[in-house]
């Protein structure tokens, strides 16, 4: 699970730096069925690779990262 989680935040860095919105909400519909731990959250960082400027991306981003920070708590 967590190399797939991190294969997913290398090709999002990759579809971010080349603008490919297409590509980076694929990434992130594949991350939304990956059952998510503090400790995955915490080993692979992704959290940082969700990031994003378009506003589509950013929209979905949001919502995965509400959920994650519930695991905080």
């Amino acid at each position: 699970m967590e190399h797939e989680v991190v294969s997913i935040a290398k090709k999002m860095d990759k579809m971010v730096h080349k603008k490919n919105v297409a590509g980076a909400l694929d990434l992130l519909k594949k991350l939304k069925n990956i059952p998510m731990t503090l400790e995955l959250l915490q080993s692979t960082v992704i959290g940082m690779s969700v990031n994003n400027t378009d506003e589509e991306v950013t929209s979905l981003a949001k919502s995965f990262i509400k959920a994650w920070k519930k695991l905080l708590d």
